[in-house]
């Protein structure tokens, strides 16, 4: 292997700054010529796309407020969830009239169970 040392301890030349320069330059010019063609092709495609898309039906509901028939999905399952279990609790722990006019009422959970623990058993 031969071995071979430098007099002066480094080189005599630099990069070419001008090389590099230029290469920045037009690296730079092909991303803007490059972004510039993207930004037509896009436009274009988008405007293709717009003229080919079907026209709406003239029975389509136009009002972006109409709901949908039933049955439709939750738009947030964990507060029904919360409402209804709120509802039941009420139900469950007040007394209420069922049927007013054949005299049936609802009493509270605890209190139905209390009455029939004091029941003998048939």
């Amino acid at each position: 292997m031969s071995r071979h040392i430098n007099p002066n301890g480094h080189e005599r030349s630099d990069a070419d700054a001008g090389g590099a320069g230029r290469f920045a330059g037009f690296l730079g010019l092909a991303i803007l010529v490059v972004m510039g063609l993207m930004w037509i092709l896009f436009d274009t495609l988008a405007k293709r796309e717009a003229s080919r898309s079907p026209k709406p039906a003239p029975l389509a509901v136009t009002d972006p407020n109409a709901l949908p028939p039933e049955p439709r999905l939750q738009r947030n399952p964990v507060e029904d969830l919360k409402a209804i279990r709120t509802e039941e609790e009420a139900v469950l722990t007040s007394y209420g009239w069922v049927d007013p006019e054949k005299g049936i009422v609802r009493i509270p959970v605890s209190e139905a169970i209390k009455l029939m623990a004091q029941r003998p058993p048939k």
